[in-house]
C-alpha cells in the first residue's frame, strides 16, 4: 500500500518562500492499494500536480476512486484542472456525503455546480473521462476491488466525513478537518481510527490558536498526538497546515507532539509512506522533514 501527499495545507494555497519545504498546495492524498487500486482523498490543488503527473504516465488517461471529505472550497478547488477529467481514457468514480438541502446525487451537483460557467469556462457534463458518482454518509462500509472503505462523521462545519482504508497490506485512516470536543464523535473517531498503521490527522493550530478559533472545525498538533495515543495508532501525519504556518511553524508543531507521540511526521508535498504487513517505511521525496528524529528511510 502507498501513500503520497500532493497537497498538505487548509484553506487556501500558499505560495511563500519560507513554506516551500513543506509546501503550500491544499489537500490531496493519493493511496495505491496492493492490487493497483488508485484512490484519491480530496481534491485541493494538489490535485493538479497528481493530475500531471497521471497524465505524463498514461497517455493522459487515469482510474481513480475519489474519496471527498467536504465540499469545503480547499478541498475540490483543484478538479476544473484535473488533466485526467479531458481525457476519454480515463475513468473516474467520486465519492462525497450526501447533503439533505441538495438532495440526491449531492456529490454530483457540487462538482457540476463548481465547473461551470461564471466559474470555470467548461461544463463539467462536456468533458470526455468517464464519470460516475456516488453519495456516502457517516458509517457506510463497502469495498473496492482489495480495499475495503469505512467513513465516520467529523466535527466540521456542514459536516465531513472521515474515511479509513484497509487492504491486505494494512490500513489508512484520513480525519483531517475536525474539532475535538463533541464527547460522542471524538469517541466514534477514537474507535474509527484504532490500531491504523497509518493517521493522517487534522494539526492546524497550536493549542493557543485554537483557543481563539473554537467553532472554526479544527484541530491542534496535541490533540492529533492524543488521538493517535488512545487509538493506539502507529504512525501519526500531522496535516492540513494553517496557510500562516510557516516551515519553522510546522517545525515546532513536529516536535513538539513528537515528544507525546513519538512516531509522527508532519504532511510534505512529495512524502510518501509504503504499508506492508506488520512495518511501515517512509520518504520524503525531495522535501525534506526538519525537526523529525524518528524518520525511518525507505530502504529499497
Amino acid at each position: 500500500m502507498k501513500v503520497r501527499f500532493w497537497g498538505v495545507r487548509g484553506s487556501v494555497p500558499s505560495l511563500e518562500r519560507n513554506m516551500w519545504r513543506y509546501g503550500g498546495n491544499t489537500s490531496c492524498v493519493e493511496v495505491i492499494a496492493p492490487s493497483g487500486t488508485r484512490f484519491v482523498l480530496d481534491c485541493g490543488t494538489g490535485l493538479r500536480l497528481l493530475g500531471n503527473h497521471l497524465a505524463a504516465a498514461s497517455n493522459g488517461g487515469a482510474e481513480a476512486h475519489v474519496l471527498v471529505t467536504h465540499y469545503h472550497w480547499d478541498h475540490i478547488q483543484g478538479i476544473p484542472y484535473f488533466q485526467p477529467l479531458f481525457s476519454p481514457l480515463s475513468c473516474l468514480w467520486f465519492y462525497g456525503f450526501h447533503s439533505p438541502a441538495l438532495g440526491t446525487d449531492t456529490v454530483r451537483k457540487v462538482l457540476e455546480a463548481q465547473v461551470t460557467q461564471p466559474y470555470f469556462p467548461v461544463h463539467l457534463n462536456s468533458l470526455p473521462s468517464r464519470r460516475e458518482f456516488r453519495d456516502v454518509d457517516g458509517g457506510a462500509n463497502f469495498s473496492i476491488a482489495d480495499t475495503r472503505i469505512r467513513t465516520c462523521w467529523l466535527n466540521h462545519p456542514q459536516g465531513c466525513l472521515g474515511f479509513r482504508l484497509e487492504s491486505p497490506a494494512g490500513s489508512v485512516v484520513y480525519a483531517t478537518d475536525y474539532e475535538p470536543g463533541e464527547v460522542a464523535l471524538d469517541r466514534a473517531l477514537r474507535e474509527f481510527a484504532a490500531g491504523a498503521d497509518l493517521l493522517i490527522a487534522d494539526a492546524q493550530y497550536s493549542p493557543e490558536e485554537f483557543a481563539k478559533r473554537r467553532g472554526w472545525g479544527h484541530s491542534t498538533w496535541s490533540d492529533a498526538a492524543r488521538l493517535a495515543c488512545d487509538s493506539r495508532a502507529r504512525n501519526l501525519v500531522l496535516f492540513h497546515h494553517d496557510p500562516n504556518s510557516t516551515d519553522s511553524i510546522v517545525d515546532r508543531y513536529l516536535r513538539s507532539a513528537c515528544k507525546e507521540f513519538p512516531e509522527t511526521w508532519a504532511a510534505a508535498e512529495g512524502m510518501q509512506f509504503h504499508i506492508r504487513p506488520g512495518c511501515v517505511h517512509a520518504h520524503t521525496g525531495q522535501r525534506a522533514l526538519a525537526g523529525s528524529a524518528t524518520l525511518k528511510p525507505e530502504s529499497e
